[in-house]
């Protein structure tokens, strides 16, 4: 696991994620805002978009943030 998240904000221009991506050698990453996942953006939402001519910034088409649990959540919680 890697102590550092790469991440992008929602204010930032669609090219500047792709340019993050390919940089890192990533397909997805979270979209971060005051500290907290807000959203997320794959290669699969960026070639939509790209295709699509769907908007400028990551917030125009970022996805829903994926579920986050806490470390203390027991087995039960987390299998429902």
């Amino acid at each position: 696991m890697n102590a550092k998240i790469i991440s992008i904000s929602p204010n930032d221009d669609i090219k500047d994620s792709i340019v993050k991506m390919k940089k890192f050698g990533i397909s997805q990453m979270p979209v971060i805002e005051d500290h907290k996942a807000i959203g997320l953006i794959s290669e699969s939402t960026l070639l939509d978009a790209l295709m699509s001519n769907k908007g400028k910034k990551v917030e125009d088409i970022m996805e829903e943030p994926p579920p986050t649990i806490s470390k203390t959540a027991s087995i039960k919680v987390i299998s429902s």
